[in-house]
């Protein structure tokens, strides 16, 4: 089954991790690129977590009451029972649960990211096959135009002001793909002279 590739916020967000090993550690920190508010739970961690910063772990084993009030739940422990039970308890809880290495018992899956300041690029294959995703993201990565990233983001300083000089929708979004191709082609960083010689061209 293929999933829907939504686009969630989770900065500040609570997600908790339960388990301390390497698994543990690569799910954080895909979910701290995006700011989230991380918590591991496990009686036992990996070095690579106990120096990950601006996460919290705990030792302890854990408890059904400590899903309560997440916002997404991640079950990486190396115990498929103790993944199942995690998984269960946050589907009654209605909480996103992402237990590892067990498609069924999943409400959402770790897409494999290509990650650009706010530029995101997410490839999935429906769990079937984590290295075919990882693969394309990889082939995705190397096509990404240079300073692709910083054009998205000064095309959104100045979005508004390309709104109200030009209302036309379908002209719009020209404008934005012909600027975009120059960027690329010229391999450069737009700037407010390029917006204008190109407004003044139409």
């Amino acid at each position: 089954m293929a999933y829907f590739p939504f686009m969630i916020d989770i900065e500040n967000k609570d997600c908790l991790i339960v388990g301390g090993g390497k698994v543990a550690y690569r799910k954080a920190m895909d979910l701290q690129c995006f700011g989230a508010d991380i918590t591991v739970i496990s009686t036992e961690f990996c070095r690579e977590l106990l120096e990950l910063s601006g996460i919290q772990c705990i030792e302890k084993e854990y408890e059904t009451n400590d899903i309560e009030g997440r916002f997404i739940v991640i079950a990486a422990t190396n115990d498929r029972k103790i993944n199942m039970d995690i998984s269960k308890e946050c589907v009654k809880r209605q909480i996103l649960v992402n237990a590892v290495d067990i498609k069924e018992a999943c409400t959402f899956i770790f897409p494999a990211i290509v990650k650009k300041d706010d530029l995101v690029v997410s490839v999935s294959t429906g769990g079937n096959s984590p290295a075919g995703a990882a693969y394309l993201k990889e082939k995705i990565e190397k096509s990404i135009p240079e300073n692709y990233e910083k054009n998205m983001e000064f095309l959104g300083t100045i979005r508004g002001k390309i709104i109200n000089k030009i209302s036309d929708v379908k002209r719009r979004k020209k404008m934005f793909y012909d600027l975009l191709k120059q960027a690329d082609v010229e391999q450069k960083i737009l700037n407010e002279e390029d917006i204008s010689n190109y407004i003044k061209s139409l």
